[in-house]
């Protein structure tokens, strides 16, 4: 699990590979038509409140799910849990230098050398220091900034507390997507990733302001380069169909509007001068770049006209459109299926949108635009509880990487301890490179190494396939059977092969060896209960990794995985010789056992719902 090499094939396209392996989608339609009904409504769920219910409400906020967020939910009823989920907010620290070993001081003489007589220069950045706010003339500067900031989410994402918060950011990604690398800055990227870390807990309407004056926006749909004369008409067009009212059957905005739009966004941009100055880039109003002529808007905005402004008062036509724009009721709508398809299933049936959807919309539009207090009228319903709707859907990459690496303990912090130098050819151990122990330097080159296996399984934060998000959250009829295919699924079970030989992480050429993560499953085995029982503990790993309840065939070839053709209670002694002393031959033989099974466990199909 590398991060991508420059030889190495570009990120795969979901829609493609799909459309390339002749998937027969006629039947996906049929089975679409077919599945059960879910009942309930939007009324607030007064069933059993167990585990079960427990699973699914984790399942579908967490980047991930994990054991211990099920542990902090214990003895919590269903508004005490879903005020803990909405109340634990995420802290966003600056991200800092800690890729100076890819970037010594010589790389930026060079860069500097190359800017010749330019009265801005490229500062280094101390080790360990913020880099986010620096000076970089232009988009020039230091481009593992931007590994940098994927490896910092990976990092947050994975260590998240029993919170919405990274999913809700990660649901405004997808709905106002623009990549990292737009074309602005690496400052530019951190500013955008701060505005997803905003965003949940504020006005929608106030999100899509932010959102149309964020630099990266503005260089990733051109607004940046639009001129009075020529205005660009992508961010126009991207605002309604995408971003606010969507392209159903009720959203019927006329070219026309796209237009209006497009002249009454033109002039917007942001500061040249406040990329290649330390600070925050800041967006601002160039009134001689802007159309100061009459914008009629057609009837699905009520006719309105939006008069044209001479000078900065040209900038107060942005804010009438947006109250325009939000006067419009299918805003409420568009918004509301985009939350159900995200949180609950993607197919959106005529009773759901009548029993669902539309209370969720007046809730919307009742909550000042409120994201939150929509959702939690959804998290709350009948209908989400319903168990039809448990493990109804195929995780995204990052639901399966990071469930899968939580599970086994790879959030906390002192996963570098674990690391290890090994000769390929003789075993012979060395001491592992300095940039894995190293406190500025290792969570980098640690959480970089899964970026590669993200994207080329479909999903890596930072990086939208388009201004549409990711196909598997909209992309009819198909939805999330879009993440896998042949080779998405090859790459998921490359992670459960790795776990057979503990995790690769990177080579050592000096010392023709390999650094690996080495995984102590005697650790998990060790905390749970009955440990010393087999068909106790592979009960428990099932019940961390996979939460589909699976048959008691499938769990006894499970079990003969670990037993290799010995008796359960060779199983227990193996137990017992290692508790009552935990040498390294003792634990080693107890891990050998698991290490295949956890292959397996990684390759079952039913890992892939949730």
């Amino acid at each position: 699990m590398q991060q991508r090499k420059p030889n190495q094939e570009p990120p795969i396209d979901l829609v493609e590979q799909f459309y390339k392996e002749n998937v027969d989608l006629k039947a996906i339609i049929e089975k679409r038509k077919a599945r059960k009904h879910i009942s309930g409504t939007i009324n607030k769920y007064s069933g059993d409140w167990t585990d079960a219910q427990k699973k699914h409400l984790l399942n579908r906020v967490l980047m991930g799910y994990a054991k211990y967020h099920l542990d902090d939910l214990k003895d919590l009823d269903l508004d005490q849990c879903i005020d803990l989920i909405f109340t634990q907010e995420e802290q966003l620290p600056l991200p800092v230098n800690d890729y100076y070993l890819d970037w010594p001081d010589e790389r930026y003489e060079e860069l500097n050398k190359n800017l010749g007589e330019s009265e801005f220069k490229v500062t280094p950045v101390a080790p360990g220091e913020p880099w986010v706010e620096s000076a970089f003339p232009g988009n020039v500067g230091p481009w593992d900034q931007y590994n940098s900031l994927k490896a910092f989410c990976i990092k947050h994402q994975l260590r998240q507390k029993t919170s919405i918060h990274w999913k809700l950011s990660f649901f405004i990604h997808n709905l106002l997507p623009t990549p990292f690398d737009s074309g602005a800055s690496a400052k530019a990227s951190w500013q955008y990733l701060r505005f997803l870390f905003k965003a949940p807990f504020q006005s929608y309407k106030q999100t899509i302001i932010d959102i149309s004056k964020d630099p990266n926006m503005l260089w990733y749909l051109n607004l940046q380069f639009s001129r009075k004369d020529n205005p660009d008409e992508n961010f126009a067009r991207e605002i309604q169909e995408l971003f606010t009212v969507g392209k159903g059957a009720n959203a019927k905005y006329t070219e026309s509007d796209v237009k209006a739009f497009s002249k009454i966004f033109v002039g917007w941009e942001s500061d040249f001068l406040s990329h290649e100055k330390p600070g925050k880039i800041l967006t601002r109003f160039t009134y001689w770049n802007h159309d100061t002529s009459d914008k009629q808007l057609s009837g699905f905005y009520g006719n309105k006209l939006i008069k044209g402004r001479e000078g900065e008062a040209g900038a107060e036509e942005f804010d009438e459109l947006m109250d325009i724009i939000f006067e419009n009721k299918e805003v409420d709508y568009y918004i509301s299926r985009r939350l159900y398809q995200f949180f609950v299933y993607p197919d959106i049936d005529q009773e759901t949108e009548n029993s669902i959807i539309e209370p969720m919309a007046k809730k919307f539009r009742e909550s000042n635009f409120s994201l939150i207090e929509t959702l939690k009228i959804l998290l709350k319903s009948e209908h989400f509880y319903d168990s039809n709707n448990f493990n109804s859907m195929i995780k995204s990459p990052v639901e399966f990487i990071y469930g899968g690496l939580k599970s086994l303990g790879l959030q906390k912090e002192d996963f570098y301890s674990q690391f290890i130098n090994i000769n390929y050819n003789t075993n012979t151990e060395f001491a592992v490179p300095d940039k894995y122990t190293n406190s500025i330097t290792r969570d980098y080159y640690f959480y970089r190494n899964f970026q590669w296996y993200l994207e080329n399984s479909g999903c890596l934060f930072g990086s939208p396939p388009s201004v549409s998000g990711w196909p598997p959250y909209y992309q009819a009829p198909v939805y999330d059977l879009f993440w896998i295919n042949s080779k998405t699924i090859s790459n998921r079970a490359d992670l459960g092969k790795n776990l057979e030989w503990d995790l690769f992480i990177d080579s050592d050429d000096d010392n023709q060896s390999y650094i690996k993560l080495d995984l102590d499953y005697s650790k998990l085995i060790d905390e749970m209960t009955n440990p010393d029982d087999i068909d106790s503990v592979v009960d428990q790993f099932l019940e961390t990794f996979i939460t589909v309840e699976i048959g008691e065939a499938q769990k006894e070839d499970l079990k003969q995985i670990i037993l290799n053709s010995v008796s359960s209670n060779h199983y227990t002694e193996l137990y017992n010789n290692f508790k009552n002393n935990p040498s390294i031959e003792n634990r080693n033989q107890l891990n050998h056992r698991f290490r295949k099974f956890m292959s397996r466990l990684f390759m079952m199909s039913e890992i892939h719902l949730f």
